[in-house]
């Protein structure tokens, strides 16, 4: 090529290139909205402006791509922004403490119900765990550990739970003071993972008040019953025991009649008693040194007459085989065993087995007591230790009981530090297990005298 040729074509391409510096220069600063201007005639350079028009065409496209999905975002942004602040109005106006935790059990979300209640700034508290923010504890002043919480059942079991009014649960305020409250635990699920639990709670102080003053009215009403009821047993009594009236059996099955129902009219009016001395916190321990099999064994010969009829085999098991005396209240015990082998001894059939194991270890008992009776329905299970509750097959078989005893008996076992569950299955028979820590020495109230503490059976 002759050099005249040369520097033709070199200007050429210098001014063709010299027309994209331009677009190049506003590119940099994101601008891509020119286009490349393409040679109206091919040569060299065409392809290579077409390539770079197709560069700035692609970008574009990637752009308004871009910018669709940051203006969808923005707006789902927006709407997730106004659902968050509709939420927590919505929980900050309920009447109710909301509290939400997450898996690793910190504090999520807390609404200014719950911080007045409980007494914390609502910022304070987020962050931290939910155990410090809210302690809960028993009617008997325990601390309620974790695993046993409401919020803990539903963070890892996945469930609803209720705690209801009867659970007798209290938080415990920054202050030191308890609040009474009935909690709901819900589990917070994301598909079908659980990643945290919430917590909805009401004071429900004046619904304690109204019961207490129910518990007052009902011990008031009790005493004054009991001392007509003991005058009808022992007159009752004293004729039934004439010579000259064994001869007339028309009115000794009138007597004895009678006797039978005014001793039911006793047993219950000592149940409501019992129940409003435990609701009331006029439970009174004296706890002495007990032989509980020897007491087990007591209780057994109360019920002998109702065994031998029914020709039930009563068996008590101990270990060690002679256990010593444990520091325990002696009436407390009383009333576990008269509820729970009274109800043995009634809901099992005729010829059934009764089982009654002891075991003393560290200075705490250990108690068993199984049956091969008609058990608890499985729908019913987990009402069986409420207050007046009877379970369908107990009424049909027995017709005259309380439906206080193990409201009681786990009343009792609780505020002995205790705990009780059972197993059972319909037609097979239940079991009852009981474990007691040691006790301390001394008592452990000073309002009520144990032995005005009557038992009462019957409750399934």
């Amino acid at each position: 090529m002759a050099s005249t040729d040369f520097e033709h074509y070199r200007r050429h391409i210098q001014k063709s290139l010299a027309q994209l510096e331009p677009i190049f220069a506003r590119a940099t600063v994101g601008d891509f909205t020119h286009n490349v201007p393409i040679p109206s005639h091919e040569d060299e350079l065409s392809e290579f402006f077409v390539g770079v028009q197709l560069m700035l065409d692609v970008v574009r496209e990637k752009i308004a791509t871009n910018e669709e999905s940051v203006q969808r975002l923005s707006v789902a942004n927006e709407a997730l922004a106004n659902d968050k602040a509709l939420d927590e109005a919505v929980l900050s106006s309920l009447g109710e403490g909301i509290i939400t935790m997450d898996h690793e059990q910190r504090v999520t979300f807390i609404n200014q119900i719950a911080a007045d209640l409980l007494g914390w700034d609502r910022q304070a508290a987020l962050g931290r765990s939910y155990f410090e923010v809210a302690p809960l504890q028993d009617r008997f002043g325990h601390l309620i550990e974790g695993p046993n919480r409401p919020i803990m059942a539903a963070l890892y079991r996945g469930e609803r739970i209720d705690s209801g009014l009867s659970a007798h649960l209290s938080f415990v305020r920054v202050d030191g003071s308890t609040l009474p409250v009935s909690i709901v635990a819900t589990p917070i699920r994301l598909g079908s993972r659980v990643i945290g639990a919430v917590s909805a709670f009401r004071d429900i102080t004046d619904e304690i008040d109204l019961d207490r003053s129910k518990n007052e009215i009902i011990s008031i009403a009790s005493h004054q019953l009991r001392t007509p009821l003991t005058t009808i047993k022992w007159y009752s009594e004293t004729a039934l025991a004439q010579p000259e009236l064994k001869a007339e059996s028309k009115l000794q099955h009138y007597l004895a009649t009678i006797h039978s129902a005014n001793q039911r009219m006793i047993e219950l009016v000592d149940a409501l008693l019992s129940v409003s001395r435990l609701e009331m916190g006029s439970m009174h321990l004296l706890p002495k040194l007990l032989d509980v099999a020897a007491a087990a064994q007591t209780v057994i010969s109360d019920l002998a007459p109702l065994i031998r009829q029914k020709q039930l085999v009563v068996t008590i098991n101990t270990t060690p085989r002679k256990p010593r005396p444990i520091l325990i209240d002696p009436e407390s015990i009383r009333i576990v065993l008269q509820n729970l082998l009274s109800n043995a001894v009634r809901y099992t059939p005729a010829e059934g087995h009764i089982t009654v194991s002891i075991a003393i270890k560290a200075g705490g008992l250990s108690l068993t007591v199984a049956d091969t009776g008609y058990g608890i329905p499985k729908n019913q299970q987990a009402k069986i230790f409420g207050k007046l509750f009877r379970a369908d097959n107990a009424r049909r078989i027995a017709t005259d009981g309380s439906g206080l005893g193990l409201y009681v008996t786990k009343s009792i076992i609780e505020h002995l530090n205790g705990k009780i569950s059972f197993t059972s299955e319909e037609n097979k028979g239940t079991t009852f297990y009981i474990t007691i820590p040691p006790q301390p020495a001394g008592p452990v109230s000073s309002t009520t005298n144990p032995k005005e503490f009557k038992s009462h059976a019957s409750s399934r």
